[in-house]
C-alpha cells in the first residue's frame, strides 16, 4: 500500500500513514474542505462501519473545541480580544475570488467616503447654500411637527 510521505512536525520524519488518491493521507491534505467549505466540520459517511460511534465521537470533538475556545477567549486580555477579532474579521473563509471581491468591494466604500467627504469640503455657490439652508429648516420643522404629533421616525422616515 503507498503510504503518505509528508514530513511529519514532531521528528521531520516521513509519515507513515496510508496515502488517498491523491498521494498524502487524510491529515496531510486529505479531509481539509477547499473553497467555501473550508473550516467545515466533516461527518463520516452514513455507510460506514460504526457510523453511530463515529458521529457521536465526532459531536464530542466539536464540543471540545468549542469549550477550548471559549476558555482561550475568556484568558484574553481586553487588548488580545480586539487583536483576535480583527484577525478574525480580516481572514474569513471561502473561495478565493469572493474574499477577493469582498476586499474590492470595501475599497471601493472606503474610496467613496474619501470622496464625498472631500466634496462636502468644496465651498458652495451662494445658491446652492441658501437651499441647503432651506433644505435643512424644512427637516428641522417637519422633525418638530412629527414629534408633536407623536409619529416616532418622522415625516421622512
Amino acid at each position: 500500500m503507498p503510504k503518505c510521505g509528508a514530513k511529519r512536525k514532531r521528528d521531520g520524519e516521513p509519515c507513515r500513514n496510508l496515502a488517498m488518491s491523491n498521494g498524502k493521507c487524510r491529515y496531510h491534505g486529505g479531509c481539509t474542505g477547499k473553497g467555501a467549505n473550508w473550516g467545515k466540520h466533516r461527518l463520516p459517511p452514513k455507510d460506514a462501519a460504526q457510523w453511530e460511534a463515529r458521529l457521536a465521537r465526532k459531536f464530542a470533538q466539536i464540543e471540545r473545541d468549542k469549550r477550548r475556545r471559549a476558555q482561550r477567549l475568556a484568558a484574553m486580555s481586553p487588548e488580545e480580544r480586539r487583536r483576535y477579532d480583527a484577525w478574525v474579521k480580516s481572514h474569513q473563509p471561502g473561495p478565493a475570488a469572493e474574499r477577493a471581491r469582498r476586499r474590492a468591494n470595501l475599497k471601493a466604500a472606503a474610496d467613496l467616503r474619501a470622496i464625498s467627504e472631500r466634496a462636502d469640503a468644496r465651498p458652495l455657490s451662494p445658491e446652492l447654500a441658501a437651499l441647503e439652508a432651506e433644505r435643512r429648516r424644512i427637516e428641522r420643522e417637519a422633525l418638530l411637527w412629527s414629534i408633536e404629533n407623536g409619529l416616532a421616525e418622522g415625516v421622512f422616515g
